[in-house]
This record gives structure tokens, sequence and C-alpha cells, in this order.
């Protein structure tokens, strides 16, 4: 069962409701229906901590130094 298919009835206040969230951070993880968010965060930073060490290698940093990175 996801969460997408779990009908919840309207949280209330005394003057309004309260709007639900389709994606929300937990402990680091982004949580929605399908896992998309998270995939979509964790593959964004592996992205641009390849690209870092990717112009360090351009740039002559020696491969030990580039294994602390």
């Amino acid at each position: 069962m996801t969460l997408g298919s779990i009908n919840l009835p309207p949280l209330l206040t005394s003057s309004d409701a309260i709007e639900r969230d389709s994606t929300f951070k937990l402990l680091g993880i982004h949580l929605d229906t399908n896992w998309s968010a998270h995939i979509n965060s964790i593959t964004s930073k592996a992205s641009k901590r390849l690209y870092f060490l990717k112009q360090l290698k351009r740039a002559g940093v020696p491969y030990k130094q580039l294994l602390h990175f």
C-alpha cells in the first residue's frame, strides 16, 4: 500500500483546514509516494560531487589527494 492510495480525511483546526504536503524530508530522506524525490536528490548530489572531482583532476591534483575528497 502506498501513501497515494490512502484516502485520509482532511485535518481541520477551529478556523481552517491544514494543507497536506505530497513530499517532505525526514532524517535526510525525501519521502513521497514513489521515492522519486529522494532518488532525484541523491542523483543531483552525486552529480555535483563527481563534477567537483572531475575539476580537481583537470587541475592536476594527485590521485592520492583525490581520494580524500
